[in-house]
């Protein structure tokens, strides 16, 4: 190795040349890699849950829909009390249809409770109301 020398004197050269005289010759060296496996890439994708959420809103607009079922007494107004239970029935459907596919998460879970929520009270209260139309009828 060469002396360290100072900045006033010249720097020795002759210390990095080889017997000959001549600078060392390197051979060009390419970096070694090791092969490479290939890898397997997995990619995951989640179920798309657009049945679960449809189900879910249908579930809410049936318990909404529960609301105009005391219109159905009000002659010509009958169709407004069967809205529930058919939004019910299409939520509990597209749930049902979401759990085939083997997507079975919370949202699948709240579909089908709202759905079957929102179906009983439709049921519930159409026979209270056509009871109460009957009733009514008969009486007067």
């Amino acid at each position: 190795m060469p002396e360290t020398q100072n900045a006033a004197e010249p720097v020795n050269n002759n210390a990095y040349k080889n017997n000959n005289g001549n600078q060392p010759q390197y051979a060009a060296q390419q970096p070694q890699y090791a092969a490479q496996q290939p890898s397997i890439v997995t990619i995951v994708f989640c179920a798309p849950q657009s049945k679960a959420i449809a189900s879910l809103i249908l579930g809410i607009i049936t318990i909404l829909f529960c609301s105009l079922i005391p219109l159905g007494m009000i002659p010509g107004k009958g169709w407004l009390s069967c809205l529930a239970v058919v939004t019910g029935i299409v939520g509990l459907v597209l749930a049902f249809l979401q759990a085939k596919g083997g997507s079975k998460g919370g949202i699948f879970v709240g579909g089908v409770i709202t759905s079957l929520v929102g179906l009983c009270i439709a049921v519930t209260l159409l026979i209270a109301v056509n009871s109460a139309k009957t009733a009514l009828t008969i009486s007067f």
